[in-house]
């Protein structure tokens, strides 16, 4: 079981997890011990996520949410390489840092796929990195459209924390675990290997080969700057595709730029190569 111990001291955009400070700013820097330390846990069965968020010194319940993985699964942004969250509006309706809460079963509409989000769906108000850091202190990782319960990693995400003089204490201090624990999401993305022909000519086809270094993933798509491709995206069996590029149309001295990624994550390689 993934476990996460946070310790509140200075702020951090994870304050809704700890009751307000009400003493004065003197008093907080003359404590002896943490104003409060937030536990995060992660189990699963075979059906769903567990998220448990209790706060040691109350010894009471924050959030304890139900994540069915079908939610995930059946959403229409699902897809290989994507990381998932829950909506912060969810999470502000629900967390509960003074008393115990009870547990809640998410649907489709309380999780979001942070790859897939438009500045439309985005909430100004809130501190985000780049790519959406949300307020949910833990993201799901989802490695492929075949991925299961088992397969999925957790992350918790550490967040920005905002100069202590604006608001109260909060900036949260997490101990090792066993599950992953990351600066960016950007880590977790499975690379791609583009091979082909030592020359490529003018006005001839080529073949591209494709590799991926999670032999989960289904397919990869394709985005062609210079160079004329058969398909946008390449299936893959076992991490292996193939893909077609023609350069009719090209001279001798043009740079062929075929970009290659996931659905909601593009750009992680690029072919290039100069026609001779």
């Amino acid at each position: 079981m993934p476990v996460f111990k946070k310790t509140l001291v200075n702020l951090n955009r994870f304050d809704y997890l700890a009751p307000i400070w009400t003493g004065t700013p003197e008093e907080l820097h003359s404590l002896e011990a943490p104003v409060t330390t937030i536990k995060v846990s992660v189990t699963t069965d075979a059906d769903s996520i567990f998220l448990l968020v209790t706060n040691e010194e109350t010894e009471t319940t924050v959030l304890d949410f139900e994540i069915p993985y079908n939610i995930i699964t059946e959403n229409s942004a699902f897809g290989d390489q994507t990381l998932w969250t829950i909506k912060d509006s969810y999470l502000k309706k629900f967390a509960s840092p003074g008393s115990d809460c009870y547990r809640q079963v998410l649907t489709k509409d309380d999780i979001v796929n942070i790859g897939a989000s438009t500045l439309i769906t985005k909430d100004s108000t809130i501190i985000k990195e780049e790519y959406n850091d949300y307020y949910s202190p833990v993201r799901i990782f989802v490695p492929s459209k075949t991925s299961t319960v088992n397969d999925l990693i957790f992350v918790f995400a550490a967040g920005s924390p905002i100069p202590e003089e604006s608001r109260h204490h909060t900036d949260l201090i997490f101990s090792p675990s066993p599950t992953e624990t990351i600066a960016s999401w950007k880590t977790l993305l499975a690379t791609l290997t583009i091979t082909g022909p030592a020359t490529v000519n003018a006005d001839e086809v080529i073949d591209l080969n494709v590799a991926c270094s999670d032999n989960s993933v289904t397919e990869v798509f394709v985005e062609p700057v210079i160079g004329a491709t058969n398909k946008t995206r390449v299936l893959l069996d076992n991490g292996q595709g193939t893909l077609k590029v023609n350069t009719f149309g090209l001279s001798i001295g043009d740079e062929i730029n075929i970009k290659f990624g996931y659905k909601y994550f593009t750009g992680i390689s690029r072919y290039t190569k100069t026609v001779s």
